[in-house]
């Protein structure tokens, strides 16, 4: 027994040694690699909202390679040319499923994480106050966003009696934000109807379909997978005259009505932050998780002229940002 214990103490200081030399490595690394990876087509470039954030918190942008993924049933395979690169971090947005096939593929690289649902009830984070699992980040609360689009759609176009709820229910957490929404939509006396999307070939039937059913607005659930597909979205919405709110900036200065979510901007500039510290030598799980506290409310009057609708004085008032 005593060896035993003698033998787990050498293993606990090795580890410790190893860790410390790890991150250490990481300081003086002169020229560091990050990934970054982000829903989008596999040719897809740095963009006008992770850029900006970046260049904020000194990361050279050079230093980034970016990986990207359209479906989920390509992350596997763009873990393994990630863990390929070997990273001094990795940046990962808008997927909790995308962290976790990171983690499983090199559970000893450091990882950020942003705009993600509950880390600690995704299996992320023992906490957010000390997220050891050599991850940190910053959390989307998605269902509490949930429940005030749909409050967001009563008071802009009071006059919506069915609602249309985008998504796909294969993909983890969507039938819990469906029980959110629905009941929100039953506190404020509308009608949701749920359409399920599992490919790109089935947005435009389904789309079809919500106008035969007569929908006056279609709501978007949170989920990665649409964003490779946002201009298609925002127009297949035009086509049929249906008035979509969503979560992302990126889907009103498209075109869409209303968009309710995180200040998705501060939060890359948060996440930059963290990839900062770490390459100066802090532990990734070290670094508190930290939630959104700024939010953007947008109102697109351009489209809301174009679809005939009217959007309430008050809701107008609150709007953040009124795109004309």
């Amino acid at each position: 027994m005593i060896g035993s214990m003698h033998a787990n103490g050498h293993s606990m200081v090795a580890s410790l040694v190893f860790a410390v030399a790890a991150h250490a490595a990481i300081a003086q690394t002169r020229s560091p690699r990050i990934a970054l990876v982000i829903p989008g087509p596999s040719d897809c470039v740095i963009d006008g909202l992770t850029r900006p954030a970046m260049l904020e918190s000194d990361i050279d942008p050079a230093s980034v390679s970016q990986f990207c993924y359209s479906e989920l049933n390509d992350v596997p395979r763009l873990m393994q040319r990630v863990v390929a690169a070997r990273p001094n971090v990795l940046l990962i947005f808008a997927s909790a499923a995308v962290v976790r096939a990171a983690r499983q593929a090199n559970p000893t690289m450091p990882i950020v994480f942003a705009d993600v649902p509950d880390p600690v009830k995704e299996g992320l984070a023992q906490s957010l106050a000390r997220p050891g699992m050599n991850m940190t980040g910053i959390v989307n609360n998605s269902d509490v966003l949930l429940g005030k689009r749909v409050e967001i759609i009563r008071e802009a176009l009071p006059q919506v009696a069915r609602l249309a709820v985008l998504g796909n229910l294969d993909n983890e957490g969507q039938r819990n934000y469906l029980r959110t929404v629905q009941e929100a939509a039953r506190v404020l006396q509308i009608q949701p109807t749920v359409y399920e999307v599992r490919s790109r070939q089935q947005l435009a039937p389904t789309f079809a379909a919500m106008e035969r059913d007569r929908m006056q607005a279609v709501l978007l659930m949170p989920d990665a997978w649409f964003f490779p597909h946002r201009v298609e979205v925002v127009a297949l919405a035009a086509t049929h005259r249906i008035p979509l709110v969503s979560g992302n900036v990126a889907y009103a200065e498209l075109g869409g009505l209303l968009t309710y979510g995180a200040n998705l901007s501060v939060m890359a500039k948060a996440a930059w932050g963290y990839v900062h510290k770490i390459l100066d030598g802090t532990n990734a799980g070290d670094l508190p998780a930290t939630q959104p506290l700024e939010f953007d409310y947008i109102l697109n009057l351009k489209t809301a002229r174009e679809l005939g609708v009217n959007i309430s004085p008050l809701s107008t008032m609150r709007a953040t940002r009124v795109i004309e």
